[in-house]
């Protein structure tokens, strides 16, 4: 429920916006610290908007992150959902922020005949910093963001998407 409100919040602002961007997006996802002994370097892709204001953009994005365990293990499945949805102001073409973020994390294996199923959803912050390359009618979009889960854990993503 939590991540449909916060999805629906970031969504309606394209309403209120006076230039919206949408667009799309891929990349890595780097674990630290205990997240790190569990899991690899993951992948994943999702979805932005953005929302130009006069000096700063509200920005708001959904991903899908396919987790990778450090050790090859049959039958396990895991994911994780960051909701992010924040505000980024820019100096030339490049851009630095951050905001608040939603992770959701499920993860599902198999063990002795039996099926374990787990899921939570934490909340946190993320900050960015990134650059926009103007491609004629697109924007391309190469940046790093450090997703604070949980205020406990961090991961470190690196992405690029391009804007429509």
């Amino acid at each position: 429920m939590r991540l449909c409100l916060l999805a629906a919040m970031v969504l309606s602002l394209a309403v209120f916006a006076g230039v919206t961007e949408f667009g799309i997006h891929g990349g890595a996802f780097l674990p630290t610290g205990d997240a790190s002994d569990a899991y690899n370097i993951s992948f994943g892709a999702g979805g932005n908007v953005l929302a130009h204001m006069a000096t700063y953009a509200i920005e708001g994005s959904i991903s899908y992150v396919f987790l990778s365990p450090e050790y090859d293990w049959d039958e396990f499945s895991a994911y994780m959902v960051p909701v992010l949805g924040g505000i980024r102001t820019y100096t030339g073409n490049i851009f630095y922020g951050g905001g608040l973020a939603l992770h959701y994390v499920h993860v599902s294996w198999e063990e002795s005949g039996e099926e374990w199923d787990d899921s939570n959803s934490e909340l946190g912050a993320y900050g960015n910093i990134g650059t926009i390359l103007g491609t004629g009618g697109t924007d391309v979009e190469i940046s790093g963001k450090l997703h604070w889960i949980d205020f406990d854990n961090f991961w470190i993503g690196a992405t690029g998407g391009i804007y429509f």
